[in-house]
């Protein structure tokens, strides 16, 4: 009677197949959490400009600072009020706006369309939380809507501009979207020597 097995009371002993199959689940979500580490975050940005060189030395800056980190998706439009659209739908993560190079379907004069295109980036901050970066080539003759303008975005930008800035701003607008758990989020700290209030 010593060489029998003895029971184990109260302990469930699992059975082979049930062992393979918890196996086997782990195995699948390892297989899944890779694949989801493996695929590249997107990042949507929008130059609100003509089509001129611009863009091109825009979008090579945001390569830059972007490298292999994002799956990058450029667009590109004048047209504020397509603009307000992909703001309300979501389909824009960053816009980067040329203040004198936006359109509005109105046909109005300079004067007019810049006043629109400070309410255009107010909207876009405002009611729908998308960092936006305004540019612009315009002299003193218009300095109160480019002060509002620059109140109103994240970053601002007279042209011709400093690619460094551009690229910090740019980075620093990446660290401002939602969910974008690869970027590290800089936050305050505070010490014995450095109180914040």
């Amino acid at each position: 009677m010593s060489g029998e097995a003895k029971p184990n009371k109260g302990e469930l002993i699992p059975s082979i197949n049930r062992s393979l199959a918890i196996k086997r689940s782990g195995l699948v979500k390892r297989g899944l959490d890779l694949i989801h580490e493996l695929k590249k975050q997107q990042v949507r940005v929008l130059i609100g400009n003509l089509n001129d060189p611009l863009n091109d030395l825009l979008s090579a800056i945001m390569k830059e600072v972007i490298k292999n980190k994002y799956d990058l998706k450029l667009g590109s439009s004048s047209y504020g009020e397509e603009m307000v659209e992909l703001a309300e739908n979501g389909a824009i993560d960053i816009f980067i706006l040329i203040m004198e190079n936006i359109l509005f379907s109105s046909g109005d004069s300079v004067g007019d369309r810049l006043v629109k295109s400070v309410q255009l980036v107010t909207q876009i901050k405002a009611a729908y939380g998308r960092p936006v970066i305004v540019l612009t080539g315009l002299t003193t003759r218009h300095s109160s809507l480019m002060a509002k303008a620059k109140l109103a975005a994240d970053f601002f930008f007279p042209i011709p501009f400093q690619p460094v800035a551009f690229m910090e701003a740019f980075q620093r607008c990446l660290e401002m979207l939602p969910g974008f758990d690869e970027v590290p989020r800089k936050r305050l700290k505070g010490g014995a020597e450095h109180n914040i209030t």
